[in-house]
């Protein structure tokens, strides 16, 4: 009921007057073109993936002439997939892809751009990266189940709750999960849980291995690289043990059984820079 916050007022008094106004509801024509706009976008995706297939595959080069040939458009989705693939699109802002578009776009010559601890470089030919092998690792933040973390990567890291019912409950007993960006574990008792970078002595015991080792010896077995491992969220409890990190099962500790009702579904995904 408070109208002093943004969202209440335009519940309560802008809409209402335009309602009265145009003689019909605003939100069923907000919702219609959003619905326009989101098809849009989903065709737009699916060009620039056709037209410039590197960018989404985390190419370490891409052919500025290439890139040019295309709408702006679809110049901008390529763009952000590349440097979100990059682990950039943290450090990079709408106005900094907008100069780096216009440079691109421009004819210039050479130029460096920053994007954190990275520079993003250009010439007549090509684009790439130029990173710091001593990227900093990701901040330490607490969140209760339920929450979103925003990952100072650029990453977000999702947390749900969830009662479970008798399919669910045997398709992840199945396995039916894609590791590399969820789990979905018996809910701990902790009231909080945190995330950040692996750290010297962290160890894990992931569901079906035959026991615990160090997380560093999991990640050499990976053959994950070193840098890459500092941008990899490492999800705990706040005495520090390890109940996922995202390409392995969650800790065989928390595994959902045949009797597990309550559970917490953790995703890891890309935040959309667009």
């Amino acid at each position: 009921e408070d109208t002093a916050i943004v969202r209440n007022a335009l519940r309560h008094e802008v809409i209402p007057d335009l309602i009265e106004a145009l003689d019909r509801d605003p939100a069923i024509g907000a919702a219609r073109t959003r619905q326009l706009l989101e098809e849009d976008a989903v065709a737009l995706d699916a060009l620039a993936r056709e037209r410039l297939p590197a960018a989404f595959k985390a190419e370490k080069r891409l052919s500025r002439a290439l890139l040019g040939s295309l709408p702006r458009a679809l110049i901008r989705r390529a763009l952000a997939a590349w440097l979100q693939a990059h682990g950039l699109m943290g450090s990079f802002s709408a106005a900094a892809l907008n100069i780096l578009i216009e440079g691109l776009t421009s004819g210039r010559g050479p130029s460096r751009q920053s994007a954190g601890s990275s520079m993003v470089c250009y010439d007549s030919e090509q684009i790439w990266v130029e990173q710091d092998e001593m990227t900093a690792p990701l901040r330490h933040v607490q969140f209760e189940p339920g929450e979103t973390v925003v990952l100072s990567s650029g990453y977000v890291l999702d947390s749900e709750l969830l009662t479970l019912d008798a399919p669910r409950r045997q398709s992840i007993l199945r396995g039916e999960l894609d590791a590399a960006c969820e789990a979905v574990l018996s809910v701990p008792l902790e009231s909080l849980l945190e995330v950040r970078s692996c750290r010297p002595g962290d160890r894990f015991h992931p569901l079906g291995a035959p026991g615990r080792k160090k997380l560093k010896d999991w990640f050499i077995d990976r053959r994950i690289p070193q840098r890459e491992r500092k941008q990899l969220p490492v999800v705990t409890t706040t005495a520090g043990e390890v109940i996922w990190v995202p390409g392995f099962p969650p800790a065989e500790r928390f595994k959902i059984t045949e009797q597990t009702k309550q559970a917490l579904r953790l995703t890891y995904r890309h935040r959309n820079p667009l």
